[in-house]
């Protein structure tokens, strides 16, 4: 068995947080102790004979993982992957290098710890106790929804009005369609269609609308953008806690 490892590039204080939540698993981060960096070690590079195949998966897994970034702490970039490392038998280690683009400097915000109620007021999860970060990675390694929403949060253009949208389907049609999502108690219905139009709306979104052209007439009272990023942040919330997370 191949142990591969993958150097991880992105904002230090976020590779500092990574390597105290996973210090060991199925999937870890961990210092370099033949460098200053921070390594990705995951269980799934075993099945790996090539460099290539590791770059596959690590794009996969390395995007939950800034998805959880940018959920619990606000990162602004994602985490991207340098030189793939393979030991080798005199004791040292083969380096495989590929070129990727360089990363930004955000702002430092704290983890998110969320409380959420139903519609009576009745408290639905306490706070896990494990880490929330750990939590959401093993949640999105048996729950395909959670991990396409973790690899959504972690594009570029998560927060427009397609990349909204985006992860507002998902969580609808995980939940069992618009009508279950309106029972959950979550939010209103009339924000759930406000939402909806205005997405769709190219008068509401302009270019930034999910269609080219007006499908239907124009929202009566649109939401705005601000609105719209707040009521998906929150029904994000709402669903990963009743999930556990």
């Amino acid at each position: 068995m191949t142990i591969w490892q993958v150097q991880l590039e992105g904002d230090v204080r976020d590779l500092e947080f990574l390597a105290e939540i996973f210090p060991m698993g199925a999937r870890k981060v961990l210092r370099d102790e033949q460098g200053s960096g921070y390594l990705y070690e995951s269980d799934s590079f075993h099945q790996c004979s090539t460099s290539e195949e590791v770059e596959q998966l690590a794009d996969v897994e390395l995007a939950v993982l800034s998805g959880i970034l940018k959920l619990e702490r606000y990162s602004r970039d994602s985490l991207k992957y340098g030189a793939v490392y393979r030991p080798n038998p005199n004791g040292g280690r083969d380096i495989f290098v590929s070129i990727h683009e360089s990363l930004q400097i955000r702002v430092e915000m704290g983890a998110v710890t969320t409380i959420v109620t139903d519609a009576a007021g009745n408290i639905i999860s306490q706070p896990a106790t494990l880490p929330r970060s750990s939590v959401l990675l093993q949640l999105a390694a048996r729950d395909i929804a959670v991990a396409k929403v973790l690899r959504l949060l972690s594009c570029p253009d998560a927060m427009t009005w397609v990349g909204l949208y985006r992860i507002h389907e998902v969580i609808e049609d995980d939940v069992g369609g618009q009508h279950k999502l309106e029972k959950q108690g979550w939010g209103s219905k009339d924000d759930l269609k406000r939402f909806k139009h205005s997405a769709n709306s190219v008068q509401v979104a302009g270019d930034k609308s999910r269609h080219g052209r007006e499908h239907q007439v124009p929202p009566k009272n649109p939401m705005k953008f601000t609105e719209a990023e707040a009521y998906t942040k929150y029904i994000l919330q709402v669903w990963l806690t009743s999930k556990g997370a």
